[in-house]
């Protein structure tokens, strides 16, 4: 079946685990674990070295991802989010800088 025939809750259930596993293994800097769903060209362009570099950099500037859904990446699907935060998960809210909407532009993020 494909995407645009698969309910939102389908394509839920298969991407939160796929969405999980990239988290949890970015915090661990598991490059094995993190490239488990990718195809042979990803896992060629996603290297043991250019993971653990940028794990390391994103961790030393921003920390760690937090558990959450992919679920609240609602509005995407053209709801509203159930997180009040743009439909972001809070794993990844919660490592945004922190700045004003007068201030906020696509490089703050």
């Amino acid at each position: 079946m494909t995407l645009d025939r698969m309910s939102e809750d389908e394509i839920l259930r298969m991407a939160n685990p796929i969405m999980d596993n990239l988290m949890d293994t970015s915090t661990a800097i598991d490059h094995e674990r993190h490239t488990r769903d990718f195809s042979a060209r990803m896992k060629a362009i996603v290297t043991k070295e250019d993971l653990q570099k940028i794990c390391e950099k994103y961790q030393q500037e921003k920390g760690y991802f937090s558990p959450a859904s992919l679920s609240l990446y609602s509005n995407a699907l053209g709801e509203p989010p159930s997180s009040g935060n743009s439909g972001l998960p809070n794993r990844l809210v919660s490592s945004l800088p922190k700045c004003s909407s007068s201030n906020r532009t696509a490089n703050s993020l």
